[in-house]
This record gives C-alpha cells, sequence and structure tokens, in this order.
C-alpha cells in the first residue's frame, strides 16, 4: 500500500507495522551493544527507502551484509566481582585477559562511579564491575575464564 499512497500523491506515509518492526529491531540492537549511531544509521537508511528493506528483504543484502559485519565486530559485556570471586586483589595486569583473550576492560565501575581505561596496576575489589571490551568470541572467552575463577 505504501507506493500506491505514493502514487496518490501522498508525501510520507508510515505504515504502523513497519515502524514497530523498525523500534523492535532498534531495541534488539541497542541490547547486543551496537553504537547507537550505527542503529540511526540503519533506520535512517530504512525509511530512507521507503521501508523496501522489510516489504522485499532480499533487494538490500548489501546493508544486511553490512549490518552483518557490525554485528560481527567489537562488543561490549559486564561482569560482577562478587564476594566468591578471587580476583579480587588482584590487578588487571595480573588478571591477563588481553593477552589470554583479546579484550580490553575499558572501565571499572566502583560504588556507582566509572574509573575508565584503568591502568594495568589498577587493583580490583570485591563489589567491582568490569566493563570489557572485545570481539564475539574474545568476549566469550574472557566470560568463561571469569566465571571459572569466581565460581559463584
Amino acid at each position: 500500500e505504501v507506493e500506491d499512497l505514493y502514487k496518490l500523491g501522498a508525501s510520507q506515509v508510515i505504515p504502523e507495522e513497519f515502524e514497530t518492526s523498525v523500534e523492535i529491531f532498534a531495541r534488539v540492537l541497542k541490547n547486543y551493544a551496537i553504537p547507537s549511531n550505527i542503529i540511526e544509521n540503519q533506520i535512517d537508511l530504512i525509511r530512507e527507502q521507503g521501508y523496501a528493506m522489510l516489504r522485499h528483504p532480499d533487494l538490500n543484502t548489501a546493508t544486511m551484509q553490512k549490518l552483518t559485519a557490525v554485528l560481527e565486530a567489537t562488543t561490549m559485556d559486564t561482569f560482577y566481582v562478587d564476594d566468591a570471586c578471587n580476583i579480587s586483589g588482584k590487578t588487571i595486569g595480573e588478571l591477563n585477559l588481553r593477552d589470554e583473550t583479546g579484550v580490553n576492560i575499558i572501565a571499572v565501575v566502583r560504588s556507582g562511579k566509572a574509573q575508565t581505561n584503568p591502568r594495568a596496576d589498577f587493583l580490583l575489589e570485591k563489589g567491582d564491575i568490569l566493563v570489557i571490551l572485545g570481539a564475539h568470541a574474545e568476549l566469550h572467552k574472557a566470560m568463561e575464564i571469569l566465571r571459572v575463577k569466581c565460581p559463584g
């Protein structure tokens, strides 16, 4: 109906079911820590193309390939250092996640305050939340290592 309405003279057509799909799409991507500028770019592209991607998904494989590349690239996760965790009292350098997995600890949240770009000599404490950046496979490996060191 979108194309028919444009042919009849509509300057803008906003199909409710497509906007709902776009909103769901955006929220899912946000949950996967996709950068907001990438999400906005994809939403703008969908709208600019008159929702063609949603009406004819096979038409825009190049855009989907770009999005897939973003999804496979770097992402972020967090890890809580609880009471049972034996990394408390160790430094980020001693934890050695960068060398073992390729991830980077980009921040440590302590008592609600983020310590960004912590150095290798930053001492970890119980209650810290590690903010970890890496590719999906790297993050998966890092989380496995942390779960072994922090059985809880």
